[in-house]
């Protein structure tokens, strides 16, 4: 009796170690993404007013913001898009990747 008793306990630590890793590994990954995802908006950010400055003094301040303005909306409609792409099948792959575990 004691060793099924044994081999529960030690059955039990298994299931919480595993289930501590697996959300290690999610809690991880959504934090890099959402620092990739501030990243690359400040970087598309930056890169977009350097450009709006840049064409300032060519084309006036209006159209110049109104041309940024239009970038970040076709940015977000290309993600809009490709979200299969970009967002549902790493996420399939990761979720698929961990229950694997």
């Amino acid at each position: 009796m004691t060793e099924v008793q044994e081999y529960l306990r030690l059955r039990k630590e298994l299931l919480k170690t595993e289930a501590t890793i697996t959300l290690t590994q999610i809690l991880s990954s959504i934090l890099v993404t959402i620092i990739g995802i501030v990243l690359f908006t400040l970087t598309i950010t930056f890169i977009v007013l350097s450009i709006v400055s840049i064409l300032k003094p060519l084309i006036g301040e209006v159209y110049t913001l109104l041309i940024g303005a239009i970038i970040f909306i076709l940015i977000w409609v290309f993600i809009y898009l490709f979200r299969k792409y970009f967002i549902e099948i790493p996420i399939a792959k990761f979720i698929n990747k961990i229950i694997e575990l």
